[in-house]
Parts: structure tokens; C-alpha cells; sequence
């Protein structure tokens, strides 16, 4: 805190441009121990309240020239305040009065005062906004895991479905709704995955699980295997020579030796009777010639034929018996089934062979036996290879050994299957089983995270002020200061908050200028907070008559002025020329004094004056950009404190100012200027067009003139809030000059007066209307009268066509 008195700061300049405010911000003036600033709403007078509501927070760098220790230095604006410097605006009411029901419905109003306050219930609702926002996400999370909660049954529904269609009808006994449970298809979806079986794999399991138990198999022996011996006889018998003596006639005719074997053995020998003819009788010669022929030798041989050609036969039946012996495929284990068969086929060559080989053996037989006396001198034909068992042997082995192990092989089978079966649900499955739990713990977790808000929401609740004592003064203010008996404050039920009441009821759709006038007395109430200290705070008070009526505008000028009487150094900016107006009555004594003072060369009050006041306007930077500008009040106005003169001021001002950055707040203005001077020129003319024409007939300005005026007026009448990004036609202050011609036109008396009142010489410019005047007074028939011309003051012509006229205002 600086060891001052009072606070005395002269001039501030923020160490960087803000917002438009440069280290050039003050023109030929400075701030007094009071300082009222002036300034149509787009001039920068919040800005400059901000900047001083920063600096004192440590948010922006602002160099202040302020009076310390009996002289002046620069330094930070904390230095010469103490950090202690109380703003109000617009910034200040949203940090310290909050609707959070404003009444615009059907509830009432409900608010809070106090930034302490305010940030509490705006962190307090944040912590709402936040547990709904949290509730939201338990509802998506709860619904979440339902749904996954419905999957797993849905899977684990699927899974074992399919499980039955395939091996209910396989395993009747074993595969039903009651036996295959729920809890058996999730330890099937929940185990390691499973290779994914081919479609026969597939048909070849539920075979296997469908078929009786196998049994075990043997493969018969080789019929083959005496082969050798018998081929060895073959070969004998074939090629075997007789000791028979042929007869020639019977070996000459087949069927005649035929004939005689048999009826040889019905002869016997010894003269007995023949048992063939009978009365036959056989001479002895011929028996023994007949029986040289048939003798022994061929006996035998015919039956060794017969023997052989009956082993042949034999042995060929016996291999087809024996290749029909081997076990089926079907016989086999299905795992098995493919190797067996390939052996099995393997055979089918081999076999081929052999009986073949045998055929053609039976072949030499019968030729031998054909013509048993002629040998059979040809080679036998190769014997085929063995025929080898070890590749199909070895297959049944391999089904044998599974045989003995059947009820492994078939649970093992089982098991392959019903993880192949389930193997499309395991990845959604394992993805639902995850879900579910996440999403409950997720759910605790967001029911705690509830919980700790709603605790956090309720301990700022308690931290809220007692607002009771501040209702009391805030009612008293409204109903003494402002005249609202009808508008009042009450505590809420819980101690925290204000209820807004009108007429002891419910106030719903507070007016802007009710919400400004509770920010106000708020403000002012809390300048006799303790901690304040007047003498060395510095108040700030933008605008406070925003949105009142005329009646409210004295009852806050009034309040204003009382409750910062005490304070060592006060500024208030308006847009409100009456309210700057009552501020200049109020205070024209200290305002004379002052300048008195000046006028003496008084350094003291030089330096930092008991009373200024000041413009805020808009003008062109050195980069031409837009600059915010401090001026001191033309003393001319200060003696012509009206609203009317300030405009008339502002425009003749910028008519001859080359400055462009104000030109887009002035449009409004010069509306009102015309409304001013038609109302008293016209006061039954109608609306503003009909008082505009009016007045212009009753002076005969010329219609041209009169529709652009109006025109102008018209497009500019809502263009008082800056824009930077409207731009402006360069023609601007030529219309403005048109609306000070018109007036001119109308009433050049009036207009001479308000130029003496406010210091303007526009003397060149008058010269100029008057030069158009005569330009367009020749360009329009009829023409006018000289003397009419006169009479209105336009330019005369000599013979040689010079202007003679005296282009000199008389004031």
C-alpha cells in the first residue's frame, strides 16, 4: 500500500496496446480526484474501465504517473493504489450477479451477488452440469452392460444349439436340452480355440460317434502261399511222358478211344462176359492190344490231371474267398478309414495277378487233359510276385490300437467337434465376457464419481455466504434511492441465494434496467465492505445508468455521487449525455474553482486537477489503426451542457476532421440532431419524415436536398455500435455536411447561434452551400428572384459574372 494520503493518479498507459487503448490514451488532459468521461457507446469507455479492472488484478502491465511522497513518479498502477481499485461494468456484474432463474418464465427470479458468490454457484453448477453429464454415461454404461450381459446368454444360446442339432441326433441319450447345459457350452466357448475341421472331417466324426463300437480286425492269410508246389506239378503232369503203346485207329479217332477205355474196364479179362454188349465176346488179342493202349501210365496221368485242375480250381476260389475276407472300410476306425482304403487298392493289382496266373496254369491242365497223350512241352508262365500284406496289416494294426481305446477316441472326437461347432461364437463371446464386467466396474466407478461431486457440490453450497444483512440494504436502497416499493430481495430457504419479488411476488421478466440497478446497489453496497478504504481506492463506475428510465437515471446519479463522496479518487464514463449533464451542474462551482485555480498557474491543481471533465472518441492511429482517445470536454459545451449541442458539436466537428475511425458512430447522431431541430420547427409535422418535409417546405429547401438528408438519416439510424468490419463510404462527411446545410437552409439564425454556442467556424463551408445553392438555383427552373437570392443570403454576380457577394458570416 503506498504511503499517500489519498490516491492522486494523473495519466495510465497500458505497456502494450489493449483493445485499442495505446500508451497515447490522454490528450492534453488527465485524470482529477474526480473525473467524469463522456462518450457515445462505441468510444471505448468499458474498455478503459477493463483495462483499470485488469491492471489492479495483475493482469495487464499498466504504468500509472501517480503522487507519492510529496511528488509524482511512474510506475505500476498497483504502486499507486495498492491493487485497490473498484470497477464497475459489465465485466463486474457478470462476475458478481448471476441469474441462474432469471425470471423470464414462470419461475421466479433467483440470484446471486458476490463474485465469492458467484464462482461458488457457478462452480457449484458446473458440478451439476457434471454429475448429469456422469449420470448420462452410468445410464450408457448400465445399458451397456445389459446388452452384453444379453449377448453372453444369446451366445452361449447359439453355441449350444448347434452343439445339439449336430449331436442330438447322434447321441440321443447324451445330447439333450437337460443334459447339455448352458454351463457346459461356456466351458466349450471359454476353452482354447480350435482348428477349424474340413466339411468331411465333420461327417467323418458324427459317423464315427454315430456307428456302433468297432471291432477289432485281422487280416486272413495269403492263399497264395502253396502256389509254388502246385505249379511245380502242374509242370510235371503237363510235360509227363506215357509208356502206353498207341494204337494207331484209336489215336487216329478221340472219341473211338474214349469209347474203348470205358468199355475196356466192362471187359474183363479171363474170357469173363462182357458186361457192356453182353453176347459181345473179346478175343484176348484184342483186350491185350486195347489195354497196351489204355495201360497205367495214362491212368495215372488222367488222375493227376483231375487232381490238379481240381487244386487249381481250389486255389482260385480260395483267393476270391479270401480277397472277398478282407475287412470293409467301413469296418475301419473313420481316422483310419483313408490309409486302410489306399492299402486295400494297393492289393487289387497283386490279386489280379494271381488269378491270372492260376487261370493260365488251368489252361496247361486242360490241354494236357484234352490230348493226354501228347505232352505239353511249353514253358509255364512267371509266377507273380508275392502278394505283400504289410501296408494294410499295418493299417489294422493302427485300428486295432485305437479299438482298445475307444472310449478316449470317442470323447476326444466329442470334444474336436463341439470345439469346432462353437468356434464362429468364440471371438464375440470372449469380446462379451469382457465387456460386461468392464462395464459394472466402469458403473461403480461412475457412481462414486456421483457421489464425490454431489459432496463437493453440497460443501460449496454450505461455503455460501450469509446473504441476509445485504438483502436488508439493497431493499432499503431500492424502495429510498429509486422509489421501487414494488421491486424487492428475499433470502432463499437456504441462506445461499436471493429470490427477486414484485409486488410480494414472484418477479418474472425482470427489465435489463432492474438487473443493472441490483448490479449497482450491489457495488455500492460493497464499497463500505470492510477492507475498503476510501481514501486510497480508487472507483470506476462505467455507464451506470444503462438501461433506466429517466427517473432511475436521477435516483443513480444521486447514489453515485453520495456513496463515493469519501473516496480519494472516483471516475464515472457515461453514454448518457443527461446523466454527464447532472454530474457538470453538480459539480460547476468546484469546476470554476478549478479553473480559477489554473488560471493562477497553480501547479498543484495543474497536475492533478478537483474535478475534469473529459471525452472518450475514436480516432486514427499512426498505423491507421483504430485508437482510443481521452480529451478534455470543449469548454464551450461545458457552458452548453445539452445532448443537442454535444451533436452539433460532434458533427460540425467531423465535417472539417479528417479523422475517419469516429465517422461510423455518428450516423445516429446526426438523426437525433435533426429530430432535435424538426420537433421544435415542426412540432405538428408528424412522424420524422412528415416533420423533415414540413420544416423543408416552410423553408423552401430544395427537394433534392431534402430526400438525401432523409435518406442518410434513415441508413444510418442503427449504425450507433462500431463495426470494424462494416466499411464505410468516404463520402460520410460530405452527407453530414448535408445535414448541417439543411439546417442552415432552414434556419440560418439558429444555425449562426449554435456555431457561436459551441465554438465552430464553418465559414468556408457556408461558402461553399451557398455556392451550391446558386449552381443549382440556375440549373432549376423557374429560376429564382434575385431578390429572393438575396433574401436568402446566395452568392450575387457582377456584370463580369464574378461572385460579389460577402461570403463572410456576420458573427
Amino acid at each position: 500500500m503506498t504511503s499517500i494520503a489519498s490516491v492522486k493518479v494523473r495519466l495510465v498507459a497500458p505497456d502494450q496496446t489493449f483493445r485499442g487503448i495505446a500508451d497515447d490514451l490522454f490528450t492534453d488532459c488527465c485524470l482529477g480526484a474526480k473525473t467524469f468521461v463522456y462518450g457515445r457507446n462505441g468510444t471505448g469507455k468499458t474498455t478503459f474501465a477493463e483495462l483499470l479492472r485488469q491492471a489492479a488484478r495483475g493482469d495487464v502491465a499498466l504504468t500509472a504517473e501517480y503522487f507519492e511522497n510529496n511528488g509524482w513518479r511512474k510506475g505500476a498502477l498497483s504502486a499507486a493504489v495498492g491493487g485497490c481499485v473498484r470497477v464497475f461494468n459489465r465485466y463486474y456484474i457478470e462476475e458478481h450477479l448471476a441469474f441462474f432463474l432469471d425470471g423470464n418464465g414462470s419461475s421466479a427470479g433467483i440470484l446471486k451477488l458476490g463474485a465469492a458468490n458467484v464462482a461458488a454457484e457457478s462452480s457449484r453448477r458446473e458440478l451439476e452440469q457434471e454429475v448429469e453429464r456422469q449420470r448420462v454415461r452410468l445410464v450408457a454404461v448400465m445399458a451397456a452392460g445389459k446388452e452384453s450381459a444379453g449377448r453372453v446368454d444369446k451366445l452361449k444360446g447359439d453355441a449350444k444349439r448347434r452343439v445339439l442339432d449336430v449331436l442330438g441326433p447322434v447321441l440321443p441319450n447324451r445330447y439333450t436340452t437337460q443334459i447339455y447345459t448352458i454351463a457346459k457350452a461356456h466351458k466349450a466357448l471359454i476353452d482354447p480355440p480350435a482348428v477349424v475341421l474340413a466339411d468331411d472331417q465333420v461327417a467323418a466324426d458324427v459317423e464315427f460317434l454315430s456307428a456302433e463300437e468297432f471291432e477289432s480286425l485281422k487280416v486272413p492269410p495269403d492263399p497264395t502261399g502253396a502256389a509254388s508246389v502246385l505249379a511245380a506239378r502242374v509242370a510235371e503232369v503237363a510235360a509227363r511222358e506215357l509208356t502206353s503203346r498207341i494204337s494207331a485207329a484209336l489215336e487216329a479217332d478221340r472219341a473211338l478211344a474214349d469209347w474203348v477205355q470205358v468199355g475196356l474196364a466192362l471187359h474183363p479179362a479171363g474170357g469173363d462176359p462182357c458186361r457192356f454188349c453182353n453176347d459181345g465176346v473179346l478175343s484176348a488179342k484184342t483186350r491185350d492190344a486195347y489195354a497196351e493202349h489204355f495201360d497205367q501210365s495214362l491212368s495215372a496221368l488222367q488222375a493227376d490231371l483231375k487232381q490238379a485242375a481240381e487244386d487249381l480250381a481250389r486255389t482260385s476260389q480260395a483267393l476270391s474267398a479270401w480277397r472277398e475276407s478282407l475287412p470293409s472300410p467301413d469296418d475301419v476306425l473313420p481316422d483310419q478309414r483313408s490309409g486302410y482304403q489306399a492299402a486295400l487298392d494297393e492289393l487289387k493289382v497283386p490279386i489280379d495277378n494271381w488269378s491270372s496266373y492260376l487261370d493260365a496254369l488251368a489252361v496247361l491242365v486242360g490241354k494236357r487233359t484234352t490230348d493226354p497223350y501228347r505232352p505239353v512241352l511249353e514253358p509255364l508262365p512267371t509266377a507273380p510276385a508275392p502278394i505283400d500284406l504289410n501296408e494294410l496289416a499295418g493299417s489294422v494294426v493302427g485300428h486295432n490300437t485305437d479299438v482298445g481305446s475307444q472310449t478316449g477316441l470317442r470323447a476326444q472326437t466329442e470334444a474336436r467337434l463341439i470345439a469346432h461347432l462353437v468356434e464362429p461364437f468364440r471371438a464375440d463371446y470372449a469380446r462379451a465376457l469382457r465387456t460386461e464386467p468392464a462395464a459394472k466396474n466402469a458403473g461403480v466407478r461412475l457412481e462414486n464419481r456421483i457421489k464425490q461431486l454431489q459432496l463437493e457440490s453440497e460443501k460449496l453450497r454450505s461455503q455460501q455466504h450469509d446473504v441476509g444483512k445485504t438483502a436488508e440494504l439493497i431493499n432499503d436502497d431500492l424502495a429510498d434511492a429509486f422509489g421501487h416499493v414494488h421491486l424487492s430481495l428475499r433470502v432463499t430457504a437456504d441462506g445461499t441465494s436471493y429470490e427477486v419479488l414484485r409486488n410480494n411476488g414472484p418477479a418474472l421478466h425482470l427489465s435489463e434496467g432492474e438487473r443493472h440497478c441490483l448490479a449497482l446497489l450491489y457495488f455500492l453496497r460493497s464499497l463500505e465492505a470492510d477492507g475498503v478504504t476510501p481514501d486510497n481506492d480508487l472507483v470506476v463506475i462505467d455507464d451506470p445508468v444503462t438501461g433506466l428510465d429517466k427517473d432511475a437515471l436521477f435516483a443513480a446519479y444521486a447514489l453515485v455521487d453520495e456513496r463515493t463522496k469519501s473516496f480519494g479518487q472516483v471516475v464515472v464514463l457515461t453514454h448518457d449525455y443527461e446523466l454527464f449533464r447532472l454530474f457538470l451542474m453538480r459539480y460547476k462551482k468546484l469546476l470554476r474553482a478549478s479553473r480559477g485555480a489554473i488560471g493562477k498557474n497553480d501547479q498543484e491543481e495543474i497536475k492533478f486537477p478537483r474535478i475534469q471533465f473529459l471525452e472518450t472518441r475514436v480516432c486514427d492511429g499512426p498505423a491507421g489503426d483504430r485508437r482510443v482517445n481521452l480529451r478534455a470536454m470543449p469548454e464551450r459545451l461545458l457552458n452548453q451542457p445539452t445532448d443537442y449541442h454535444y451533436i452539433f458539436y460532434r458533427i460540425a466537428e467531423a465535417v472539417t476532421d479528417s479523422n475517419t475511425s469516429d465517422l461510423i458512430l455518428l450516423g445516429n447522431a446526426a438523426r437525433r440532431l435533426l429530430e432535435g431541430f424538426v420537433a421544435f420547427r415542426s412540432p405538428t409535422g408528424g412522424d420524422f419524415q412528415g416533420k423533415i418535409e414540413s420544416t423543408a417546405k416552410q423553408a423552401k429547401v430544395p427537394e433534392e436536398l431534402t430526400q438525401r438528408v432523409v435518406r442518410f438519416a434513415h441508413g444510418s439510424s442503427h449504425r450507433e455500435e462500431p463495426n470494424p468490419s462494416v466499411s464505410f463510404s468516404a463520402n460520410v462527411p460530405d452527407e453530414l455536411g448535408q445535414v448541417l446545410r439543411f439546417i442552415w437552409t432552414c434556419d440560418e439564425e439558429h444555425f449562426k447561434g449554435m456555431c457561436t454556442a459551441v465554438g465552430v467556424d464553418i465559414r468556408p463551408l457556408v461558402a461553399n452551400w451557398k455556392r451550391k445553392g446558386h449552381l443549382e438555383s440556375q440549373a432549376a427552373p423557374p429560376a429564382a428572384s434575385p431578390e429572393r437570392e438575396v433574401a436568402a443570403g446566395l452568392p450575387t454576380t457582377s456584370a463580369g459574372g464574378e461572385d460579389a457577394s460577402d461570403n463572410t458570416l456576420p458573427y
